[in-house]
Parts: C-alpha cells; sequence; structure tokens
C-alpha cells in the first residue's frame, strides 16, 4: 500500500551535525527528503499495541503529479536546460586508466559535450522518464529541478534550556530550518503491514514532534523492464544503501570484483565492471535501545546515496534472473537491532526497511564493447 504524506504544519528532519557542532550558536538545517527508517519508526509507533508488528518498508520518497520522483541517476549528465527542466545524456564507459580507480570501466562525459550545464543538484525524474532510462530508450530524458519553488525552508530561533533550572542557558543560541513542501510536493512510501493504518491518519514524523497526515493511494509503482539476451546491466539506487563493506556490497569480492547472489532457487554470478556513486551519507537517528532500557542516538552509517548506480557482466545467469532477484527489491545490508549479520532463510540479504531500493536497467547495445 502507498501512502502519501503531507504535514500538518511543516517537516523537521534531523541531519547527523549535533546543535552544539558549532559553538556558541549553530544552524541546523532539515534533511529532505529523509532517510528510510523514519517511516519505519513512524508506522510502527501506530502499530505500538502489537507485540511484534510485522512491517516492510519498500519505495519511499518524493511525490509529485501524482507519481513518484526518482533521484537523478549518477551516470546522467545534463546537456541543457529550459526553466526548470533539464535535459540529460547518459555518461559512457571506457577502459580504466592508469589510475588507482578500482574497477575495470569509468563513466565519462564524452568531449564534444565537456561544456556542460550547471545544474547537477536537486534533479528527479519522473516514473515515466525513469523508465526510459532504464530500458535505454532515449535520447535525452528530461530531470526536473526540486529547489526552492518546491520546497520552502522556514528558519526559526531557539535557545537550549536547562532542564534543572528551567532558565535558558548561556551561549546556547541555535537556529533549526524547516522544510515545507508547496506546489503539490508530498512525501510518499510503501508500507506493508498486517496492521491496518487508518486513511487520513496522523503520524508523527521526523523531529521536534510535527505531525503528518496519511493517505493512502492505489498507485502501484509500474517500471517495466524488457528482458533481452544481453550480458550486462545496470542497477539503479532510488534510496539510500547500507554496505557492509562501504560502497561495495558485501557478497561482491573486493579483489576480483565477482561474486553471486541468490535467492530460493534462482541464482547469478556477476561481476561489477564500472560504477557511478555519488558522495557517502551518513545515517543516524534516534530511538529505543532494548539493552540500555532508553532512548538514545543510534550509532552512525555511512550509506551510498540514493542515484548511485553499479555496472554489472553478467558470468552465470541471465537478464532475467537479474530483473527477478534486484528489480524493485531493497538490496541494503544492514538493519537496526540486527546488524550485517542477520539471517535470512534461503535468501542472500534483502531489507524490509526501504534501504537500497533498487531498479535494474539495461546497459547500452553491446555492453562494454561498443564504448
Amino acid at each position: 500500500m502507498i501512502y502519501l504524506i503531507e504535514p500538518t504544519d511543516n517537516f523537521f528532519f534531523r541531519t547527523p551535525v549535533p546543535f552544539e557542532a558549532g559553538g556558541e550558536t549553530s544552524a541546523v538545517i532539515s534533511s529532505f527528503p529523509p532517510m528510510p527508517s523514519v517511516y519505519a519508526g513512524a508506522f510502527r509507533m501506530l502499530n505500538k499495541e502489537a507485540v511484534r508488528p510485522r512491517m516492510r518498508i519498500g519505495i519511499n520518497g518524493l511525490w509529485l503529479e501524482n507519481s513518484f520522483y526518482f533521484p537523478r541517476p549518477l551516470d546522467l549528465y545534463p546537456c541543457r536546460s529550459h526553466e526548470d527542466t533539464y535535459f540529460l545524456k547518459s555518461m559512457k564507459l571506457k577502459k580504466r586508466p592508469m589510475s588507482n580507480y578500482p574497477l575495470d570501466y569509468m563513466p565519462y562525459i564524452p568531449e564534444n559535450n565537456l561544456k556542460k550545464e550547471e545544474g547537477w543538484e536537486n534533479l528527479y525524474l519522473s516514473e515515466k522518464s525513469l523508465a526510459e532510462y532504464l530500458n535505454n530508450d532515449y535520447l535525452e530524458t528530461e530531470g526536473l529541478k526540486i529547489d526552492d519553488k518546491y520546497i520552502k525552508a522556514e528558519p526559526k530561533i531557539g535557545i537550549e534550556i536547562d532542564s534543572e533550572s528551567g532558565t535558558a542557558k548561556n551561549k546556547q543560541l541555535y537556529q533549526s530550518v524547516s522544510i515545507r513542501p508547496d506546489h503539490g510536493l508530498k512525501l510518499a512510501v510503501e508500507v506493508n503491514s498486517e496492521e491496518m493504518v487508518d486513511d487520513q491518519a496522523i503520524i508523527k514524523l521526523g523531529g521536534e514532534g510535527k505531525t503528518a497526515r496519511l493517505k493512502k493511494s492505489d498507485y502501484q509503482l509500474d517500471i517495466l523492464i524488457q528482458p533481452d539476451e544481453s550480458k550486462y546491466f545496470k542497477l539503479y539506487l532510488a534510496t539510500p544503501a547500507i554496505f557492509k563493506n562501504g560502497w561495495l556490497p558485501s557478497w561482491i569480492d573486493e579483489t576480483t570484483k565477482c561474486g553471486w547472489f541468490k535467492d530460493k532457487k534462482r541464482k547469478i554470478t556477476v561481476k561489477l565492471i564500472s560504477a557511478c556513486i555519488g558522495r557517502k551519507v551518513l545515517c543516524g537517528g534516534f530511538g529505543y535501545d532494548k539493552l540500555e532500557n532508553c532512548y538514545r542516538p543510534k550509532e552512525m552509517r555511512y550509506a551510498v546515496p540514493a542515484g548511485s548506480v553499479y555496472y554489472f557482466e553478467i558470468l552465470n545467469g541471465s537478464f532475467e534472473d537479474a530483473l527477478k532477484l534486484f528489480h524493485k527489491k531493497c538490496i541494503s545490508e544492514y538493519r537496526d537491532n540486527m546488524g550485517f549479520d542477520y539471517k535470512m532463510i534461503n535468501r542472500t540479504r534483502y531489507c524490509d526497511r526501504g534501504f537500497g531500493y533498487a531498479l535494474v536497467g539495461k546497459q547500452m547495445t553491446g555492453g562494454v564493447n561498443n564504448v
């Protein structure tokens, strides 16, 4: 079930930066959209009367014009623009130069397009544009810039209060900046749960006790990839992913860059030949610690950012196997309270908290042979 989320006032999602980081004064700006774990915590509170509510978070992120909008795949670059619409082209692959780059091929912008447009940040693709990109069925695809037209920043000044005296602390002035979505922009999340969630329910979401209103939607993510005989495919991450080995999934050998993935009776063996990955993002939070029997900050983790793309060569298996194993699946390897080493029967690490939501795409015709 897809739930659309609108704030009753505005949103505030803490970044990992502590208030005291700036010394006497500090500014804390809300991140947007939030990490997938924010949704898990909010919906778990709706089911708090259940002993062990079973819940799975799927695709999550921004909602606009009656569908999801997805972060720009990082192997697309802007070639021209018109108002807040950017036209994007795909990078190509070339043999690794003599450097410490760890993979056989590296993405690059063709020389005749080196004069690129500004505006790489906050670009999002509609479902239609993303489907064209993943099916390799385009020359240029459109990206929408989600800027201050859609996201209004609302600053607020405050000061820390001493819990014992109830008075303001000296030199503890701070500023927090909340987010108010505008022009139809909403948050959306796929939640599958044993417990029913009422339409128009009010939930607490994010920091400062902010509340939001839920609305059920009949929408179904319908990005179809036509199978073919190709021995190459790419994985696009629509949400941040936490891997045991940093940017590299643990089922890929760090030396050979080969590995296998299986689910039940289906298995695929691949080699990672290239990747286009953004700067790591910090993933923390605040929650209940069963061992300490109190609420406390969560352990900080590094996540691969949404929009990152991995290129694979199939050594054993088929493109259809890749679709069945990875398409619309959460491949992140970390779960709260279970760490990296949790075991699941007949599976190699699927995550049920919305991290690492992957979509399979086709590489250019002929794989790497025509670059």
